[in-house]
């Protein structure tokens, strides 16, 4: 395998099953090399810092993830369609109904630990705002963007306020 910080990928030539399924896939994210994570790894890895990622939750036992999925919130959906977020256990954010949330956490923070993916800040914590949920695709879109900016909003009172990802499902 090469190192995180010497990878030259070709995008058109992908990795072998067994890489897939049990190896370190870092080689093959061509992204990391295009936005030079690399290079930005010598002054920080995201250690002390945390990523909001507003989607469909965060699946705290990936193992690219596990140990760094913090509690965050999740929208809730009034019978009149007015909605709000709630802070929410880590067991109701890490409910990651649709898998996207966990994706997106992944590519953002996943860990460098020469298995699985690496996320462009890998020692960063994830913070989920379940937005994306059964209830909240019923909204309306100024319903739905209002839901989002309150997801935010959310997010930065807890002092995440550098790195917001909001997912699209």
């Amino acid at each position: 395998a090469v190192a995180p910080a010497q990878a030259v990928v070709d995008p058109s030539v992908p990795p072998d099953a067994s890489t897939v399924l049990e190896g370190d896939l870092t080689p093959y994210q061509w992204m990391l090399a295009a936005v030079r994570a690399p290079e930005a790894w010598s002054a920080s890895t995201g250690e002390g810092a945390a990523v909001a990622i507003i989607d469909t939750g965060v699946d705290a036992t990936h193992p690219d993830l596990v140990g760094r999925v913090v509690p965050g919130g999740i929208v809730k959906v009034a019978d009149d369609g007015t909605t709000s977020v709630v802070a929410a256990t880590l067991e109701r954010t890490s409910n990651d109904w649709y898998g996207h949330g966990t994706h997106v956490a992944g590519i953002a923070a996943g860990d460098r630990d020469d298995n699985g993916i690496t996320g462009v800040a890998p020692d960063a914590q994830v913070l989920p705002v379940r937005l994306l949920t059964r209830a909240t695709q019923s909204l309306g879109p100024a319903q739905f963007l209002d839901s989002v900016s309150q997801a935010i909003g959310f997010a930065a009172a807890l002092g995440i306020g550098g790195a917001l990802l909001v997912g699209a499902a």
